[in-house]
């Protein structure tokens, strides 16, 4: 299936890890902004640094 999310800001909780990790990748690689959510400030900025370089899209850290 191909969704253009281009101009969409998404926030996905849980998602420096497991599960909601790939959903935000899914939804980067669908041209959306993501926004980060964990428990560990660390760790977020470390996934959204990996994200932005493989995904070419978006991304915020929150925590």
């Amino acid at each position: 299936m191909n969704i253009d999310l281009n101009g969409k800001t998404v926030l996905v909780a849980g998602s420096t890890e497991g599960i909601g990790f790939g959903i935000a990748q899914g939804l980067a690689r669908a041209s959306a902004t993501v926004i980060v959510n964990g428990r560990t400030r660390g760790l977020a900025a470390v996934r959204r640094s990996l994200a932005v370089a493989t995904a070419g899209s978006r991304w915020l850290a929150i925590w």
